[in-house]
């Protein structure tokens, strides 16, 4: 008997839906492994597989969304926008501590992180701001309010503190400027800016271990048993996989809890270690499809905040990929942010889905062909 697929379905990205799935499903495996092993709890097991199925159900419904809707009425993202500065800044009194970070709401058993919602949000504005200003977005006033919209949030998510969220929104705002097309003095002038405040962040902004984790980059063994311990067991993680790995439920070091942080910033570890170079090879080619189909879809927009809105989405994942497997293999500082689709947590796997949704619902509705160039309107 035929599967009859509802009419508002009919079109959707099927391709996207299943990479987005897949790498889900990875993650999923992951934590069934460490849970039969006694690493974790089986609740977080069936709690992530409770956040997947609720994620995906969501993408679907946003997939019905006609961004027009955000298109045409700025005051709704600016009301989103306002509501996530108030929900971050609640977190200064009334959020719990976690490992030295107030970066969650505790409800029950659940925790939120409102900062993985204010990504999204943030890149709705942005998406909005630039496409109405794209013709005059050189100008100083423009770039300055832009900046002051991140500032507000990055600050916020700084006082947490959360230094990698508020790198992320500092890199989704530099890459969707460069993607909308700034001027090249205006690429030198906002290097040297962030240069000057990456040397103020150092001396006055930084927590002392979050500096020690820097310092520890290029050689972790300076403090093999404190901070540098978790590099050093993801890195041997890893290499012990071998070609195709050491078999489901057979990893040591994620299994035997040698691996701190095994379900969640590590996980890209336990992967490896289990699947080998094989199962890595797979992660990274779902995340290529992942993103081959969001800036295929971008690409086919047609008017400027649908295609910022996916390109943005695309480099939002790309930025948590390429730092959490730089964590992973210690190229990149230990800053906390999850392995899209395949870490551990409610709050990024929803929120991942959300922006899913929403790319769903501009391949939808608001593409029509491909080309290489913003759409002037």
């Amino acid at each position: 008997m035929a599967v009859r697929i509802p009419d508002r379905f009919k079109g959707i990205d099927w391709w996207l839906v299943g990479a987005s799935g897949a790498l889900f499903l990875f993650g999923l495996v992951a934590l069934y492994s460490l849970a039969e092993y006694g690493a974790i709890a089986f609740s977080i097991f069936w709690k992530q597989a409770a956040y997947g199925l609720l994620g995906i159900a969501i993408a679907l419904a946003f997939a019905s969304v006609n961004m027009q809707l955000f298109k045409k009425h700025g005051g709704l993202i600016l009301g989103l926008y306002a509501g996530m500065l108030v929900l971050l800044l609640g977190l200064l009194v009334f959020g719990e501590v976690v490992r030295g970070t107030r970066a969650w709401y505790r409800i029950g058993s659940f925790s939120i992180a409102p900062v993985e919602f204010a990504k999204i949000v943030f890149l709705l504005l942005l998406a909005k701001f630039f496409s109405d200003r794209h013709r005059d977005l050189y100008t100083v006033r423009h770039i300055l309010v832009s900046l002051a919209y991140l500032g507000a949030m990055a600050g916020l998510v700084l006082l947490q503190p959360d230094a990698g969220s508020a790198l992320t929104l500092i890199a989704l705002w530099g890459g969707l400027l460069l993607f909308t097309g700034i001027r090249f003095r205006w690429v030198v002038t906002l290097f040297v800016a962030a240069l000057i405040i990456l040397a103020m962040a150092w001396q006055w902004g930084l927590q002392d271990y979050q500096k020690e984790r820097v310092k520890l980059l290029m050689n972790p063994s300076r403090d093999a048993q404190g901070i540098g311990y978790n590099v050093i067991q993801a890195k041997a993680a890893i290499g012990s996989g071998g070609l195709f790995g050491k078999g489901f439920g057979q990893g040591t070091q994620g299994g035997r809890r040698f691996l701190p942080e095994a379900s969640t910033d590590f996980i890209f570890a336990v992967v490896a270690e289990e699947q080998g170079l094989a199962g890595m090879v797979m992660v990274l080619g779902l995340f290529a499809v992942v993103w081959y189909r969001v800036v295929k879809i971008g690409s086919a927009a047609t008017h400027n905040f649908a295609r910022i809105f996916a390109f943005g989405y695309a480099w939002l994942i790309a930025i948590h990929f390429f730092v959490n497997v730089g964590m992973n293999t210690g190229l990149f500082p230990v800053v906390g942010l999850p392995l899209p689709f395949v870490s551990y947590g409610g709050s990024h796997i929803i929120s991942e889905f959300i922006g899913l949704g929403m790319v769903l619902a501009i391949a939808l509705r608001e593409t029509v062909r491909p080309t290489r160039h913003l759409v002037i309107e």
